[in-house]
Parts: structure tokens; C-alpha cells; sequence
């Protein structure tokens, strides 16, 4: 592809996300406070084997950690080991990611606004707490390994921030679109939804997964979660929940 058309194709998905994004905010949310769970704890419970990166903070909504053990055995009796490239962030942890996200696209694109750059960063890590499903404990970033440990390869490098990282991106091999099928289809069945311009961004509960699964009501929102004693809070509410961090 020559750089006219690369230009043309940003331009169009960096629309498409921000109509995306406009439909996510107008979802409700009635958040259920459902637990947490240590999913490594779980996993090693059941014997499921699944690959943790950070496995300190590996926790996720329990309706969220059932669901992933269950892809993981799936995809384990097929030869392959999921891993969880992140699961929940803490608030403070998801404005500092997109802090650097929106401080890249600053530098890369220093013609754009305050406001562009914004919703640019916002495209690959979301800046909005109601759409940071990782806050809410709803969300994970998953890839695959194949039987002898290496990555499966999907093209771009997981937390890539292009277009490539769009999920049906058209502009990928046989082989890098059957891969992100296979992980898609098996995250896809037991429940999850795919954030479609992240390959590896799979949700239950929060405001993606309401509107893309036909819900009303979305039933996870940004929480502060104390892993020691298990408390949940709400601190963002309201408007604020549907407005830019600070950066």
C-alpha cells in the first residue's frame, strides 16, 4: 500500500471509532458490584493452563474469570495456551497508560489539537473511564501460544497502536487473519466480545459488550478494587465517567 492510501484508511477507522465510542457512552450503567477473583488461584484449582504475564494482578469480575477458564481449557485441548496479557488496571494505572498513549500521539502528530489527540490516543487505550472495561475488572488483553510456546502470529505485536490492530483490518496474510478467527471464535464462545479495533480486547459485562451483545444495561463499571480486602468502591460517577481523563 502506498502512504495516500494508509493516510486514507486512518482517517477512515479513526471515524469509525470515534462513532463507535459515541454509541458506547450512551449505554447505561447499573453496576452489579460483582466480586472479584484471583484468577491464577482458579486456574491452578481446576488445572486449566493459562499464561499469566503479570500474575499479581490478575484479577477479574468472578462471571468474567469463570468464562476465561473456560477458553483457556478450550484452546488448551486444541494445543494451544492462551495467555492474559492484562486483566484489571486500577484507575490510576489506566489514566497513566493513556497519558503515554496520548503523549506518543502528541509527538508523532504534533499538528493535531488537544482535542484530535485525544481521541486519537483514545482509539488504543481508552481515555474515558466508562470505556476502560480493564477498570471495571470486565476486560482482557489475551494472544495465543502454539504447542511449542512460540506466539501465534497476529501481525502486529499485542498493544500496537495502528490500524493494523483492528481485528478484521483487510490488509493481513491467510495466515495472520486465521489467527485472530481462531482466537476471536474461541473468546466468542463463552461470552466474551471483541473490542474490534484491538485483536487481543475481550469484554463481558461493560458498556462494548452491552452494545455489541444487544444489552439494555451495561452491569460493569470502573471500580477501585482493593485486592487485600476484597472492597469495592465507585469513585468516578456521573458525567465523569464518560469524560477524558486528565491529562
Amino acid at each position: 500500500m502506498n502512504k495516500n492510501s494508509i493516510v486514507s484508511l486512518q482517517k477512515e477507522y479513526s471515524h469509525k471509532s470515534k462513532e463507535f465510542d459515541e454509541k458506547l457512552l450512551k449505554i447505561p450503567l447499573q453496576d452489579t458490584l460483582q466480586k472479584f477473583s484471583f484468577v491464577p488461584d482458579l486456574a491452578e484449582a481446576a488445572s486449566v493452563n493459562l499464561l499469566f504475564v503479570d500474575p499479581k494482578t490478575a484479577f477479574l469480575r468472578k462471571p468474567v474469570s469463570e468464562s476465561l477458564l473456560q477458553a483457556a481449557e478450550s484452546f488448551s485441548q486444541q494445543g494451544l495456551t492462551l495467555k492474559l496479557e492484562s486483566a484489571y488496571r486500577t484507575l490510576d494505572e489506566q489514566r497513566q497508560k493513556f497519558v503515554t498513549r496520548y503523549k506518543s500521539v502528541r509527538k508523532n502528530y504534533p499538528k493535531y489539537t488537544k482535542t484530535k489527540a485525544l481521541k486519537k490516543a483514545n482509539i488504543y487505550t481508552a481515555g474515558v473511564p466508562i470505556l476502560a472495561a480493564h477498570t471495571a475488572g470486565a476486560a482482557v488483553d489475551v494472544t495465543l501460544l502454539d504447542k511449542n510456546g512460540q506466539l501465534l502470529d497476529f501481525g502486529v505485536p499485542y498493544n500496537y497502536g495502528d490500524i493494523e490492530s483492528i481485528t478484521d483490518y483487510p490488509h493481513l496474510s491467510k495466515k495472520v487473519k486465521e489467527n485472530r478467527k481462531l482466537l476471536k471464535e474461541g473468546m466468542e464462545k463463552y461470552g466474551f466480545i471483541n473490542y474490534p479495533f484491538e485483536y487481543w480486547h475481550y469484554s463481558i459485562g461493560d458498556v462494548c459488550a452491552a452494545y455489541l451483545g444487544g444489552q439494555d444495561t451495561a452491569v460493569f463499571g470502573p471500580v477501585e478494587f482493593d485486592s487485600q480486602s476484597h472492597n469495592l468502591t465507585t469513585p468516578i460517577k456521573g458525567k465523569q465517567l464518560r469524560e477524558f481523563f486528565n491529562v
